[in-house]
């Protein structure tokens, strides 16, 4: 989302700042704090917290009307907005990673552990490479295990090297989610309507997406 045009509540600002000083993530140079590691950070760090407060579904539906807003108020370039997704949807897989892991003694946990544990998830995700912190990334959100992507075998099998390298962390994630199956296993779940197929399209900012599977 545009740095001059609107902006996450102040608390997630300030949080984002505050550990992104703690953590030395990388600002963008013209525009610091959009588009970068902070932005990254921000969309994640907001989501996290609300999933974990409030449920997966609140913190989807706020992270969705801000792109909505960035989509129609201030025609929000395609890749800002994939960002966006991609951060928020690790958000909230943390938010409920922490949520869990605290169930028994949240009644116990400071304000500041609290969010010293979502920071600290947050953090090793994006030094893993799980994160999208450039608008140059070239992974999609709607083709990702994050938007229900079902992978095939036969399609995992016929990628190029170079495309496996750069896929091999979301087919691992597919996998670990029972989304990796044969074409024939697909294709009985879209005829039993748990998938749909979705066919090849153009991004506005000129990548081609293959068509793919996804789970309703």
């Amino acid at each position: 989302m545009a740095a001059k045009k609107y902006q996450m509540p102040l608390y997630y600002e300030n949080k984002a700042m505050e550990y992104g000083k703690k953590y030395g993530l990388k600002q963008n140079e013209v525009s610091p704090g959009w588009d970068d590691e902070i932005d990254a950070f921000r969309h994640a760090f907001m989501q996290a917290y609300i999933t974990a407060n409030s449920g997966a579904g609140n913190a989807k539906f706020l992270g969705d009307a801000y792109e909505k807003i960035g989509d129609i108020m201030h025609s929000q370039p395609s890749g800002e907005r994939n960002m966006d997704l991609w951060n928020n949807a690790i958000g909230r897989e943390i938010g409920e990673e922490v949520k869990n892991e605290t169930s028994h003694f949240r009644h116990l946990t400071t304000q500041e552990m609290f969010e010293d544990m979502i920071a600290e998830k947050i953090y090793n995700r994006m030094k893993n490479g799980e994160m999208i912190t450039t608008i140059k990334d070239l992974r999609d959100f709607e083709t990702s295990p994050y938007n229900g992507r079902i992978y095939t075998r036969e399609e995992i099998g016929s990628m190029p090297p170079d495309e496996y390298e750069i896929n091999k962390k979301l087919i691992d994630k597919a996998l670990s989610r029972g989304d990796v199956m044969s074409e024939k296993d697909v294709k009985n779940v879209v005829q039993s309507g748990g998938a749909v197929y979705v066919k090849g399209y153009k991004r506005s900012d000129g990548i081609q997406v293959k068509g793919y599977y996804r789970r309703k």
